[in-house]
């Protein structure tokens, strides 16, 4: 089964497909061009994320759900950004299922608690080469990639 994990977010939705049983095929980021509007970044994450879709063909989508340590306005805009990548993957017939990060985290990484700087570090000496720079959707994509690996586990929980 392949499966796509979304990391979304109001600036930098990170993605990664993998075939289970975990053979990494892709990872990479959309970024949204911070001089348009959200509802602009909203059309244009759609349509990116449908020839993602369209290109790697997976069967299910892993989708991180909204942590709220965020502003209000961030919140939102990433509820947004949920939202559509949720409403896109069920438009083109993928099985979804939404991931807490501490759930996907205790799956993959066997501590649920880890901060997103400590997850970037084991994930990054497990695969070297496999993300960009961490503040250029490196971190974004690692998430991405825990998210699509414990994505069948979660949904069976």
């Amino acid at each position: 089964m392949r499966i796509l994990g979304i990391d979304p977010s109001s600036t930098t939705c990170g993605v990664a497909v993998v075939d289970i049983p975990g053979e990494i095929l892709d990872v990479g980021h959309w970024n949204r061009n911070k001089r348009e509007s959200h509802p602009t970044g909203f059309v244009d994450w759609f349509r990116w994320l449908e020839s993602y879709i369209a290109l790697w063909q997976p069967q299910m989508a892993a989708i991180e759900m909204l942590g709220v340590e965020r502003n209000a306005n961030t919140a939102r805009a990433v509820a947004f950004y949920q939202s559509i990548s949720a409403c896109c993957c069920k438009l083109h017939g993928l099985v979804v299922v939404e991931v807490r990060t501490s759930s996907a985290r205790s799956i993959v990484l066997g501590n649920g608690g880890l901060s997103k700087d400590d997850a970037w570090e084991i994930m990054r000496k497990k695969h070297p080469n496999l993300f960009s720079p961490k503040k250029q959707g490196g971190e974004d994509e690692m998430d991405a990639l825990v998210i699509a690996v414990a994505g069948p586990t979660a949904a069976e929980r």
